[in-house]
């Protein structure tokens, strides 16, 4: 008997290609391996194509499989039918196995296991499709952001009211917004709306978001900590990505904290200046420096409406004081006095660029990337700035944002007195808006100043990758179960050295073989009675 050519077994070397793509793609599941940019654009773009053609390609691995199977049945069954008789019935059940077709004429104890064995034939190309086709994922990739710098801080000071002076805030008007160093006088408004609007039940975080005061439709979840000023107006290298989702930075910057209570033994004094509607508030405050009071001039109908917020402008103090002064109508503001302290952190930033939307966490202490403390000292003393612009002659919008706040409060801890509520709402206002100024002076030093740096950004971008883990490993084990059938029997039959030309598959050779047989097989027919129990010797 002599060997068959090694190209008897054509079917089983395309194993090879089935083996390679099902060790890559376990290779690229365990390496996280994805595409993106124009592949991604591509895929999605053409569902429908990419389906078809995952489908043919499945289905063409799945025949490599079934068919390498089916080869092994035939050859194991042909080097058998040169050993012993066999019964047409089985004969017809090999070739059944070794086409992988249905034959409902056979006897149960063949159909049973043929019904098997066909559906079998059906998973892998199915457990092909789960593991080539495309997957969205999300990546993560690296890359530039330009944050604030504060090492040029010659911007950040207090200037003079007015845009047309010399001394003038310097300013930048553009589609994404207004920035300026003149926060205080520029965005009262917005400042004082936050004051009004925040309705939290701790120290530390509010309940509702709040927008950036500019055109770039980032609000904030939560504190902003005065950092997260760069979405939208350093990002982008970011956005510029069209699959890009959100993105994840550090930034230093300053936790505020504020603490309120009533000092009825402050200096400040609010008398009339001896015109009609004219008043003014002077005195000393803990910071101000020695003899040099603070001194501000109010104007109302009388003195009830007037709410005045006093800061210190000492360049010395590490801690900063906020007193109000206040008429009859807003009575429990009178005599309270704000502290404000400015603690450098380090805070991850995260940004939704698809939700629009900012979330701030404290990562814990840092250096003071400010030690002269020009950005806090100049934060605060912007109250006096907004003390002149948010009172009108016949009411206090200060006085009406900052008892909002207090009520707000008190709505939310019904079991607090007046003075606990009135304190508690005051800081809650004062933390609000020192975090929205921190955040402004950021979008001045970026846009207006241009004073800016790099640093790194963890972006998530839309990608794909191939195929399900459990579709992956579930093909990978077919396949091996494959390979390692073909080489235990290759072994077994040492090559099929035995393997005989006759291949009942073949209709031409079962001509052939029946004529050979002559008489013999018709006489085998005649005395079983039964065409399909015949023995075949």
């Amino acid at each position: 008997m002599k060997t068959p050519p090694p190209l008897l077994f054509n079917i089983f070397y395309a194993l090879s290609l089935t083996t390679t793509i099902a060790c890559l793609l376990v290779a690229a599941n365990e390496l996280k391996w994805s595409r993106t940019g124009g592949f991604y654009q591509l895929v999605t773009a053409n569902r429908a194509s990419v389906q078809i053609v995952i489908q043919i390609l499945a289905n063409v691995f799945g025949w490599i499989h079934v068919t390498a199977i089916c080869r092994l049945i035939n050859y194991t069954t042909r080097i058998r039918f040169n050993k012993d008789a066999i019964s047409l019935d089985t004969l017809r059940a090999w070739i059944a196995l070794s086409m992988a077709k249905m034959d409902w004429d056979l006897p149960i104890i063949w159909l049973l296991p043929l019904v098997l064995f066909i559906a079998l034939t059906l998973i892998p190309s199915a457990l092909w499709a789960g593991a080539i086709t495309p997957v969205s994922i999300t990546t993560v990739i690296q890359s530039s952001l330009q944050v604030p710098s504060y090492e040029n801080v010659s911007y950040i000071k207090m200037w003079s009211p007015g845009n047309d002076r010399p001394d003038s805030s310097p300013l930048t008007r553009n589609a994404k917004g207004l920035f300026t160093y003149q926060v205080g006088v520029a965005f009262t408004a917005n400042l004082l709306f936050d004051a009004a609007s925040v309705t939290v039940s701790d120290s530390s975080q509010p309940e509702s978001p709040h927008a950036k005061f500019d055109n770039t439709q980032y609000a904030y979840l939560g504190r902003s900590y005065g950092v997260g000023s760069a979405a939208g107006l350093g990002d982008n290298f970011i956005t510029n990505n069209s699959l890009a989702t959100r993105y994840a930075y550090q930034e230093a910057g300053y936790s505020a904290h504020v603490h309120c209570i009533y000092n009825k033994s402050n200096a400040l004094e609010l008398n009339s200046q001896g015109y009609p509607y004219l008043y003014s508030v002077s005195g000393f405050l803990p910071d101000s420096p020695p003899g040099d009071p603070e001194y501000t001039n109010c104007a109302g109908v009388d003195d009830k409406q007037i709410v005045v917020m006093s800061v210190a402008h000492s360049e010395t103090s590490p801690r900063r004081y906020v007193a109000i002064t206040a008429g009859s109508s807003y009575k429990s503001l009178d005599a309270t006095q704000c502290a404000i302290d400015f603690t450098p952190m380090l805070f991850n930033v995260s940004v939704s660029i698809a939700n629009r939307n900012i979330s701030v966490v404290p990562a814990g202490e840092t250096a003071d990337f400010n030690p002269k403390r020009n950005l806090a000292r100049t934060v605060v003393r912007q109250y006096s700035d907004i003390s002149a612009t948010g009172t009108n002659f016949y009411m206090s919008l200060i006085g009406n944002a900052l008892t909002s706040s207090i009520a707000g409060w008190k709505l939310s801890h019904q079991n607090s007195s007046a003075d606990e509520a009135t304190l508690a709402g005051l800081e809650q206002a004062f933390l609000a808006m020192t975090d929205d100024m921190l955040v402004a002076y950021g979008s001045a030093q970026l846009v207006v100043g241009g004073f800016s740096q790099a640093t790194t950004a963890l972006v998530h971008v839309n990608a794909l990758r191939f195929g399900t883990p459990g579709y992956i490993y579930a093909i990978f084990s077919i396949n091996s179960l494959v390979v390692l059938a073909f080489v235990a029997e290759a072994l077994r039959t040492r090559r099929w050295r035995k393997l005989i030309d006759f291949d009942y598959l073949d209709s031409r050779r079962l001509v052939v073989g029946s004529s050979l047989g002559g008489r013999g097989i018709s006489n085998a027919v005649l005395q079983t009675g039964r065409f399909y129990t015949a023995t075949i010797v």
